[in-house]
């Protein structure tokens, strides 16, 4: 399989040599790379687990009627991290996430749905 008729070689000038399969090889793996790379790069897609952390935050922010603003206040963080957060966006390593429990006043396990 050699890529001497695709449209690929009329755009880029990569040295071809149809005498050998190492060639045709080289080719197509140049075409690979040059493909993925002009691929557009999908966001990640946020995780279950963060996703279940922020529900269970805001409900017990909810629960104690604090805002946003307050629990951030508490937690020294921003207030769009907080919704960040809340939404699943953002899973929060484990000293924020005692910061936040204490701001809470919870224990780590109740945010913990899992």
């Amino acid at each position: 399989m050699c890529l001497k008729g695709t449209s690929f070689h009329a755009q880029h000038e990569y040295p071809v040599c149809h005498k050998s399969t190492y060639c045709c090889v080289y080719n197509l793996i140049c075409f690979c790379y040059t493909y993925f790379l002009s691929m557009e790069k999908s966001q990640p897609k946020r995780g279950y687990d963060a996703f279940l952390l922020g529900k269970q935050i805001r409900y017990y922010r909810r629960t104690k009627e604090m805002s946003q603003r307050q629990l951030a206040y508490k937690v020294g963080v921003t207030v769009g991290w907080i919704g960040r957060l809340e939404r699943g966006i953002h899973l929060p390593n484990i000293r924020l996430l005692f910061k936040v429990s204490g701001a809470l006043q919870v224990k780590v396990k109740d945010l913990i749905p899992f």
